[in-house]
């Protein structure tokens, strides 16, 4: 950590860097850049790439540079431009800059006229505002309005927003590929059939507002933000703890998308949080050049998802079903699940898709084979927020392990016993949403073995 004396020093040592522009360009005006970022994020990846964006801007938008200077100090990166144009107009050029988004408020752009002298515009002669109550920056730094731990959030909060707009303007082609193998798994689940109490193409099952149209539209106004979700693992994460606060950003960003594809129904929340935890994995892993296949990522996926605590499930003015259903019956649901590196899909999921499938049966019928398979462990939340009974989760796990018990899958009229299991569901307003989430994920890893040449 940099020390006030040391602070204090590399203050003078970049007042000596302009004096001695100054001196080798007396009729020029000198712009300084530095980053208003308090430690530890100072020199982080994202402070670094938000300088970088500065850089840029000042290329863009101010003319007739004719030199410029890069340093990179441990109280953090600093940079001089010598420019011929009139001081005052920098000035008013450098203020959009800095008021271009969000976090552009932590660009800190000085300019210096040719008398050495720091410009200031006289709209705003009184400072800058604080990025936090909007009262003068000054006035909040004298009275220390706000504690450290309040800006230091506020500027994670402002990284991430600047993490998102890069990661939403630079896809990579891996990321395309893998978005579309995401997004199938999540139409295949959809589509098969019968799937006791989901909606399916047949029917929509215990769902009275929703249909398959709703999973079609929902699904397809993801597939952006699936790229984003490994994209943000392979270029902007330098530690597994800094990896999940961009995804549960992402996240956010992806569930507003998902709700205005369905007029604010809740299609995939489940399945944006388990499986934009396992791209963003796939992607952390790749900048690693670690072996990317199902096994290794559900080994891995624990590393990146912060430790469960009381704070995880905190009750908030809005509480999710996963949130209810810890609070009520202390279920961790899809958290828990993740948090075990998917155990479901591990020992449930994926050999019973695998054996399946090896036997020569229809893919729709392994998938809903896999369904029950599933069924059988997921503490299913979104049975509980329907049937907030403990009960009812139980008779929905016994119930797919007598269907499995039975062979109900290898017998000819499968079909038929399955929709008879699926009038019991609907008659009691069950519907295994967390059972059908794991479903996409299985699915997807499964793709992502078979196709391993997609990462190269």
């Amino acid at each position: 950590m940099t020390t006030l004396t040391a602070h204090l020093a590399y203050n003078e040592m970049r007042v000596e860097r302009r004096n001695i522009l100054h001196n080798q360009y007396p009729n020029y005006a000198i712009i300084q850049l530095t980053l208003a970022i308090p430690e530890p994020y100072t020199n982080s990846f994202s402070a670094q790439q938000l300088f970088y964006k500065g850089i840029e801007s000042i290329h863009q938008k101010i003319p007739s540079l004719c030199h410029e200077q890069i340093y990179y100090d441990p109280d953090g990166p600093s940079g001089l431009f010598v420019s011929s144009a009139n001081a005052f107009y920098l000035k008013e050029i450098s203020s959009q800059i800095e008021e271009t988004s969000t976090y552009s408020r932590l660009l800190d752009i000085d300019i210096y006229a040719n008398n050495k002298k720091a410009v200031s515009l006289f709209s705003r002669r009184q400072g800058r505002t604080c990025f936090l109550c909007q009262e003068r920056a000054v006035t909040c730094m004298r009275n220390r309005t706000h504690t450290r731990n309040e800006i230091l959030q506020k500027v994670q909060e402002l990284l991430l927003d600047f993490q998102v707009e890069l990661l939403c303007n630079q896809t990579s082609e891996a990321a395309k590929k893998i978005s579309a193998l995401a997004v199938r798994s999540l139409l295949y689940e959809a589509a098969s059939y019968p799937s006791p109490g989901l909606v399916d193409p047949l029917h929509p099952g215990s769902h009275s507002d929703m249909d398959f149209f709703t999973f079609l539209n929902s699904s397809a106004s993801l597939s952006s933000y699936f790229a984003n979700f490994y994209d943000a693992g392979l270029q902007f994460a330098n530690s597994k703890q800094e990896l999940f606060p961009l995804l549960k950003k992402i996240g956010l960003l992806a569930e507003s998308a998902m709700y205005s594809s369905t007029e604010k129904i809740n299609t995939h929340k489940g399945s944006i949080f388990s499986m934009g935890l396992v791209l963003g994995t796939i992607g952390y892993m790749k900048r690693l050049q670690l072996p990317i296949n199902s096994i290794s990522i559900l080994r891995t996926v624990p590393q990146i998802l912060p430790p469960l605590s009381k704070e995880f499930f905190q009750s908030s003015s809005y509480e999710s079903a996963g949130t209810q259903a810890f609070k009520e019956f202390k279920i961790k649901g899809v958290r828990g699940e993740a948090a075990a590196g998917f155990p479901s899909i591990m020992n449930q999921g994926l050999p019973t898709l695998k054996k399946a499938l090896a036997k020569g049966k229809p893919l729709r019928l392994s998938l809903i084979q896999t369904l029950f398979a599933l069924m059988t462990t997921v503490d299913d939340t979104t049975i509980l927020h329907r049937q907030p009974r403990l009960e009812a989760l139980r008779w929905v796990q016994n119930t797919a392990k007598k269907a499995l018990y039975e062979n109900i899958f290898d017998a000819p009229d499968w079909q038929e016993k399955i929709w008879a299991i699926d009038k019991q569901f609907v008659k009691l307003n069950i519907s295994p949403g967390g059972s059908a989430d794991m479903l996409s994920l299985t699915y997807f890893l499964y793709l992502l073995d078979t196709q391993s040449a997609l990462l190269d």
